[in-house]
């Protein structure tokens, strides 16, 4: 069974003191989203994203996904929603111009359904789910071949994430049981790194990899090139961080990583890697069928905490947005911001302290006067919420709770139709089928 990074403790390594301090102004600010499967974001829309990163001095987009680009010759495995490599390249440039460097996510190893899926790739798959690649199939690294040179060959990024995240299928099929048996589950996992090392320095570029695997086997770690980059990511609001010392310590560069849905859990990994040579910070949502207006709040944390290099007050952040993104001051506006940052969580734990919350958002934002455009924002915040937890809709009193936080966040925002790329995202879908289209 998979172990969360959060739950491993790395053996201690001390840092030597010749490694260098990144200075702020070069540190990687970072955004990763998962492009959507089913309806994808319009060219047009992700440009306006890419501008607010670009205002908020954020400088990198990850895209993830593993067939939601729709590659040239392999168009049996795109999604119905892949974006076309042509907007991709056109994406990139836009980005450029601005300052953003669009980051390739590809996964290699675990997290690769959407190509196994397909018939024409079905053998490549390790485990009878067609979850994981086979790593002892050489098909498996042509793929990968042509898939990292597609994305290089669309986007300016000097990295390629190769992820490898949760990819514990080590030693399945009988080529790879052979394997096991002669090098172990460990050497198996560093086999196939190295083998994706050799690739995307073939191509020119530097390659990253999340770090939870060698979290697992921190021996395996000591044994992979240092000019690879480590995402060090953590999910949960920990005090502590001690892998991102491990990594360091070996003589890694390292990215900070952390989940947008929980504001604590950057601001703390932040605050104790102040004092570790990090490269820089990033924040993740996965949710691929979210409105990226719902990431601003979350984006700005990033962004300001990563400029400062310094753990930022809540309380104090959300009073700052609300007066620079909001243009309000009020303590409904303050006290509602907050609550969106701090208490997420513990609203998918509880579904109808949720709904609760929500109502009050709603009814504390009504009292501030807000433009159109941070209007919307705010109702995509809201409505994101509605929506990420799916098992309300489930239960009929529940669902009617959600039909009229709905009914009252359209109506006190106005009609969310004339958002950017509303069409074209399942939010669409799921108004018009409880009436509100």
């Amino acid at each position: 069974s998979y172990i969360a990074p959060s739950a491993i403790t790395p053996p201690e390594v001390s840092i030597s003191h010749a490694l260098p301090v990144v200075r702020t102004e070069d540190m990687f600010k970072g955004i990763l989203i998962c492009l959507p499967t089913v309806a994808g974001y319009r060219k047009e829309y992700l440009q306006q994203f890419i501008s607010f990163l670009a205002e908020q001095k954020i400088n990198s987009l990850m895209l993830y996904g593993d067939n939601t680009v729709r590659f040239c010759g392999h168009e049996e495995f795109a999604a119905p929603g892949a974006m076309a490599h042509s907007d991709l390249r056109e994406l990139s440039n836009y980005a450029k111009q601005r300052h953003v460097t669009i980051v390739p996510s590809q996964p290699s190893f675990g997290h690769c359904p959407g190509m196994l899926s397909s018939s024409k790739y079905r053998h490549l798959a390790e485990d009878i789910a067609a979850y994981q690649l086979c790593p002892s199939n050489p098909a498996t690294y042509e793929l990968l071949d042509d898939l990292y040179n597609q994305w290089i060959g669309a986007t300016d990024s000097p990295w390629i994430n190769v992820n490898c995240d949760e990819s514990g299928l080590l030693g399945i099929c009988p080529k790879c049981k052979l394997r096991r048996a002669e090098i172990g589950p460990d050497g198996i996992y560093v086999e196939h790194l190295l083998r994706l090392h050799e690739i995307v320095i073939r191509h020119g570029k530097r390659m990253m990899v999340w770090g939870d695997m060698l979290l697992r086997m921190p021996e395996a770690a000591k044994r992979l090139p240092r000019d690879i980059i480590i995402l060090d990511w953590h999910y949960d609001g920990h005090d502590r961080f001690p892998s991102a010392q491990f990594f360091c310590g070996l003589g890694f560069e390292v990215i900070i990583v952390g989940n947008g849905y929980q504001s604590s859990n950057i601001r703390n990994f932040i605050h104790y890697s102040r004092e570790l040579p990090v490269k820089g910070v990033m924040n993740t949502f996965w949710d691929s069928a979210a409105l990226v207006e719902s990431y601003y709040y979350d984006v700005i944390h990033t962004a300001r905490s990563g400029m400062h290099w310094a753990a930022q007050d809540s309380k104090l952040l959300a009073c700052s947005i609300a007066r620079d993104f909001f243009a309000s001051e009020t303590k409904s506006t303050c006290d509602a911001l907050e609550f969106l940052a701090e208490q997420r969580v513990i609203m998918e734990q509880y579904p109808r302290l949720k709904l609760q919350v929500l109502n009050q958002l709603c009814a504390s934002f009504q009292k501030d006067n807000h433009t159109a455009a941070n209007n919307s924002t705010f109702a995509s915040m809201v409505l994101d919420w509605l929506f990420m937890e799916r098992d309300i809709l489930s239960v009929e009193a529940g669902k009617r709770s959600v039909d009229s936080s709905l009914r009252l966040c359209c109506q006190k925002f106005g009609d969310i139709r004339f958002m950017p790329g509303w069409e074209q995202n399942s939010f669409g879908l799921r108004l018009r089928k409880v009436g509100l289209l």
